[in-house]
């Protein structure tokens, strides 16, 4: 009870308020948990009424009547939270003021579209004017240079896709709107993304964000490829086909007890790799799941606790039910995983794999890892190994907005 107790401690000292509720509910009885857990949960509440708060604020910002009603209906999840009632008003009063422009803002459109070509030709003579003023004064050079990637371009490529969009040619519109953040955009790219994933199968491999791969920076980021695990209603289980980095689950592990829900790797996937390889609109559709991560049947481990995951890797239980042979369980890093992450293995050698079950509960913190051959290793390698490979998974909600 005191490991549970001590555990619990650090959950909660992390923030990690659902989780430490969890472990103090084991031992109730136990020197204060009753109370702790009663801390826990009235913190969690908190971080919860936050979070509402932060996604309805962010919603009122969009300059369209439903991202306004998706703030209105988020506020009134938390009456009496901060200002959420006054801030209820004042989205009614933006959505009056929309509705009364939107005639006004489709025959300026209209007008934008007669000129847009004349817009073209100012623009490649505006850019030739930049070249020559950076012979006279590379300052005033720059400063043409940032106005036209941070206001000309985002229009320019946002019209580019509106326009391929009623051609129906939604993939290339993809493309040039995940790389801007204007006007709806990211919504348009959930939706894309979401109409694409509705007709994928369990087995399919689907396309989904985009992460460096071919180790060649200069033609930027690859799509990242996706095996559909389960398909639920409108829900998709999804892993990478190919590993995705090389990457340790615990870079420094002194005085650390370390399971999945403590260890740099899950908050590198849940942090770093959800902005890197998703934009704003794809990060809509990620479904932050709770993952359960029983104990290793077979060595005494750390139990880890359930989290709340975006992004997670495979459970040992998860392996056998979706990869049942040791085939099915080969995995390839990507040449940007082996060559500039060092992973073992290449695109044509298997590698060594992290899954997120403890390993046996030794001096050295264990993780369980799937071998080269295939093979479940479940007494677990040391978690400071940084050339073993990472393999993202993910649930995706298709019919969230």
């Amino acid at each position: 009870m005191e490991k549970i107790y001590n555990n619990a401690l650090r959950l909660m000292e992390g923030g990690l308020y659902e989780e430490a509720a969890d472990e103090f509910g084991r031992i109730p009885d136990y020197r204060d948990s009753r109370e702790l857990r009663e801390q826990c949960l009235e913190l969690a509440s908190d971080d919860d009424k936050d979070r509402i708060y932060a996604a309805a604020v962010k919603a009122s910002l969009s300059p369209i009547v439903s991202g306004q009603e998706k703030a209105i209906n988020l506020f009134r999840r938390i009456p009496g939270w901060r200002d959420s009632d006054q801030k209820i008003r004042e989205a009614e009063e933006k959505i009056v003021k929309i509705r009364r422009d939107s005639e006004t803002e489709r025959a300026r459109a209209r007008a934008a579209a007669d000129k847009e070509e004349r817009r073209k030709k100012l623009i490649r003579r505006i850019i030739i004017l930049a070249s020559v003023i950076l012979v006279v004064g590379t300052g005033l050079f720059f400063g043409g240079r940032h106005l036209y990637r941070t206001k000309i371009e985002p229009r320019l490529c946002y019209n580019r896709a509106m326009a391929l969009i009623e051609k129906g040619n939604d993939r290339e519109a993809y493309l040039l709107l995940r790389g801007i953040d204007y006007l709806d955009s990211a919504d348009q790219v959930a939706r894309i993304v979401r109409d694409e994933l509705k007709t994928a199968a369990a087995g399919d491999t689907v396309l989904f964000g985009m992460y460096e791969q071919d180790e060649n920076r200069l033609n930027g980021k690859e799509p990242i490829e996706w095996i559909v695990l389960k398909k639920e209603g409108s829900r998709l289980l999804l892993v990478t086909k190919y590993a995705v980095e090389g990457r340790p689950v615990q870079a420094d592990y002194l005085d650390v007890e370390v399971c999945w829900a403590t260890s740099d790797l899950r908050k590198w996937l849940n942090r770093d790799f959800l902005t890197s390889a998703f934009s704003s609109g794809e990060r809509k559709i990620i479904h932050r799941e709770t993952a359960q991560t029983p104990d290793n049947p077979y060595y005494a481990c750390i139990a880890c606790v359930n989290t709340k995951d975006y992004l997670f890797i495979p459970s040992a239980e998860e392996l056998e039910l979706y990869f049942p042979t040791e085939e099915d369980r080969l995995l390839f890093p990507t040449l940007y995983a082996s060559r500039r992450r060092g992973a073992y293995g290449g695109p044509t050698t298997p590698t060594w794999w992290w899954l997120r079950t403890s390993g046996m509960n030794d001096v050295v913190p264990r993780m369980v890892v799937v071998s080269p051959q295939g093979d479940i290793i479940w007494v677990g390698h040391y978690t400071d190994n940084r050339n073993y490979s990472v393999r993202p998974m993910t649930w995706v909600e298709l019919g969230s907005e």
